[in-house]
């Protein structure tokens, strides 16, 4: 039998939504395949701007390039873990804000408005947090960076050095001559040092991992039973306590190393725990699928934060590039093994 092409239009389930990109543009049948590429072609985008910001942040005033990784450069050592755990959930909150917004609006152009809009107060932002007093010094902007420093010692409770000034010129001389040597040769280190290296190498590889899991489980939410948005929200609800336990868990002595084996085993086991479940226990696979999120949550702050502690500073930024770089070449290829 041959094939004809539907001349009368598209009837189509309106459910859930209004309208979408598919049912505005007719993207099925023969033009299915433009779905998988426009959710394919937004990580190269990611792809693209991860060096220019990575470039950005080194180079250029990082009051005008504030990111999660940057606030930490405000805080001491210790409170690092606990600061990136607090970003992440932020990041969760407006994960479950979205499936509301998606259910409200019911129509692909409306959610683009009203989730772009949104974006508006983080540029007002930047001048609730001050700047990186390492920043400035490098910089040689020395009078900011004393009065950074002396708020700092104010609020905490601890007295003032003498002769700062003098001291932060003599840190900026040997920072100066210290980073511009490994930034410049940053690329270069990562392939020489056999222990950076190494480094790299698996923090990547834990990286793209757990990106593949992360975004793979979202992309097959209409595989789920039940409400999708509901689904969504429970899917990005999970998280809350996700974080909330690795918060904790990766400052004991279980340390990062075994926490992440431990979290990515756990996430497979679940993870293939649907596949040997009969259809009638649909329900069974939607609680799998959100032990797996929980799990590969867990691992993604556990690595992120590794990254972060296992790279040098001056080319700490790079690091983290190769790392968000490699999880978005994952993310171009994960919609055609969904769909």
């Amino acid at each position: 039998l041959s094939v004809k092409p539907c001349y009368d239009g598209w009837a189509y389930d309106t459910t859930f939504y209004e309208q979408t990109a598919v049912t505005a543009l007719d993207l099925v049948c023969d033009q299915s395949h433009y779905v998988n590429m426009i959710l394919s072609v937004g990580n190269f985008g990611t792809i693209i701007g991860t060096p220019f910001f990575g470039w950005l942040s080194d180079n250029i005033n990082l009051i005008q390039n504030r990111k999660k990784k940057d606030f930490s450069k405000s805080v001491g050592a210790r409170s690092r873990t606990y600061l990136n755990g607090i970003a992440c959930l932020a990041w969760v909150g407006g994960l479950c804000t979205l499936p509301l917004i998606a259910y409200l609006t019911r129509h692909w152009v409306t959610l683009n408005i009203v989730t772009s809009i949104t974006i508006i107060p983080y540029f007002f932002c930047w001048k609730l947090l001050p700047e990186s007093p390492r920043w400035l010094i490098i910089n040689e902007k020395y009078a900011e960076a004393e009065k950074q420093l002396l708020d700092m010692a104010a609020t905490n409770g601890k007295p003032a050095p003498k002769d700062l000034i003098h001291k932060l010129k003599s840190v900026g001389k040997s920072l100066n001559a210290d980073d511009s040597e490994k930034v410049n040769n940053a690329f270069l280190l990562f392939v020489k040092k056999p222990g950076l290296r190494r480094n790299v190498s698996l923090v990547t590889l834990n990286w793209m991992c757990c990106a593949a899991v992360y975004f793979g489980i979202h992309l097959n939410l209409y595989n789920f039973s039940g409400n999708e948005f509901l689904n969504f929200f429970l899917l990005s609800a999970i998280e809350f306590p996700a974080y909330l336990f690795g918060w904790y868990l990766i400052g004991t002595r279980m340390g990062r190393r075994w926490s992440l084996s431990a979290f990515v085993i756990f996430c497979g086991f679940s993870l293939c725990v649907p596949s040997v479940v009969p259809e009638e226990y649909a329900f069974v696979t939607n609680i799998m699928a959100m032990a797996g999120k929980f799990c590969t949550t867990l691992a993604f702050m556990v690595v992120y934060q590794q990254g972060a502690e296992l790279y040098p500073t001056p080319i700490r930024n790079q690091g983290l590039g190769i790392g968000s770089m490699a999880s978005s070449v994952v993310g171009i290829f994960m919609p055609y093994l969904i769909f």
